[in-house]
């Protein structure tokens, strides 16, 4: 395992949706902003997603993203956007085409983006390519610590909000906050800025908080089934899967 992590690339990614479900581990929340960023370069994805759901009031507060009769909107300007499968096809894709195993590393996302990106992968029929999405991975399990130890939070330094890591260690105030693509670049920033204050990287950082991403896949199965029977659209051919 750790021969596979020395290879494997780190892809730094957040999601703006629909809105939360924890009761059913998001299950029915839908992505309408993908933002990534790979470690090391300059390669960047963002991809905006029109829901076939509404949108909770309290999410657009938060993102200012909302469904028009031609698309989305961000902050009432209209922004270039596609139907949820193509987007999603486009993000897989994206991460296809670095060629290396990947751990995605998100923000929160052991609790969240993980969680509604197998969701919303399985309701789209669309199942990452073997060897591509290995592991994944929560930047708030190396930025939470500093925090506390520099005694910014009380506690276990979990429910740090990004923007207070990027404040704190980046010196600078979160612009554009709750941005797919911006979210990522600073979740990218934070991280290094503790592999540099620990000398370190990242990836030996996250390497004792990975998880296998089939893992969650496999928890959120079961979830789709059952929305798809319940739905009238799974072909028996489906069903071996």
């Amino acid at each position: 395992d750790s021969l596979l992590q020395e290879i494997m690339k780190v892809v730094y990614y957040d999601l703006e949706t629909t809105g939360v479900n924890h009761s059913e581990k998001h299950k029915d929340v839908q992505i309408i902003q993908i933002g990534a960023v790979v470690e090391g370069s300059d390669e960047t994805f963002s991809q905006y997603l029109v829901p076939t759901c509404e949108i909770d009031q309290d999410s657009i507060k938060i993102h200012g993203i909302s469904v028009t009769k031609t698309g989305l909107s961000l902050h009432g300007r209209p922004v270039t956007c596609t139907e949820m499968s193509k987007g999603l096809q486009k993000f897989l894709t994206f991460l296809e085409d670095l060629g290396e195993p990947l751990i995605l590393v998100g923000y929160n996302s052991r609790k969240f983006d993980d969680w509604v990106l197998c969701h919303n992968l399985l309701r789209c029929r669309l199942n990452p390519k073997k060897g591509v999405l290995e592991k994944v991975g929560d930047g708030q399990d190396i930025v939470g610590p500093v925090m506390r130890q520099w005694g910014v939070v009380k506690g276990g330094g979990i429910g740090v909000k990004l923007s207070l890591a990027v404040s704190k260690l980046l010196k600078e105030e979160q612009s554009f906050p709750h941005c797919a693509l911006t979210d990522a670049k600073y979740l990218r920033d934070v991280c290094q800025k503790v592999a540099d204050i620990k000398q370190t990287e990242v990836k030996d950082l996250l390497s004792e908080h990975l998880r296998d991403f089939s893992k969650v896949w496999k928890i959120c199965l079961p979830m789709e089934r059952s929305f798809q029977l319940t739905n009238h659209t799974m072909s028996d051919s489906d069903s071996d899967d």
